[in-house]
């Protein structure tokens, strides 16, 4: 076999690994998203009383926690957020979580009206001078999960 039928051979098994990655990445990133979806809905019922109690009383203690989850209020648009996951370093940062709207409409992070435009079967929202972006879908009424990077 000569340089370049090995050089070939090389490149493709390359190309072959890289792509199990990505595919296992994402099958990963849609197993997790999967997940919370199923989990919201399964306890809606306790979730959204535990969010309404938040809610009605104004604040949640620092470090809250519900199950595995962090949870924080921001008053000012009426959130309640829980974050599953968080992952990476300073500008490559991803939060994964879900959130309780009062006014049920999209919510961008922690809290903050972002103009939103509607993507897939979600919303999406990218930082115009920067690279932070996030999306967001409905579970159900109330409800939404949501993914932002840095």
């Amino acid at each position: 076999m000569d340089k370049k039928s090995r050089s070939i051979k090389r490149m493709t098994v390359i190309g072959i690994v890289f792509l199990l990655l990505v595919i296992a990445v994402l099958s990963f990133a849609s197993s997790k998203s999967a997940s919370i979806r199923r989990f919201v809905k399964n306890n809606s019922v306790e979730l959204t009383q535990y969010a309404e109690n938040i809610i009605q009383t104004g604040s949640n203690r620092e470090n809250e926690t519900y199950g595995d989850y962090e949870v924080t209020y921001w008053a000012d648009t009426g959130m309640v957020e829980f974050v599953a996951r968080k992952a990476g370093i300073g500008s490559s940062s991803v939060y994964e979580g879900f959130y309780y709207s009062l006014n049920d409409t999209p919510l961008g992070f922690q809290g903050n009206q972002v103009d939103f435009t509607v993507s897939d079967s979600g919303w999406t929202w990218k930082e115009s001078k920067g690279d932070n972006w996030e999306y967001t879908e409905k579970i159900q009424e109330h409800w939404f999960w949501f993914e932002f990077h840095f």
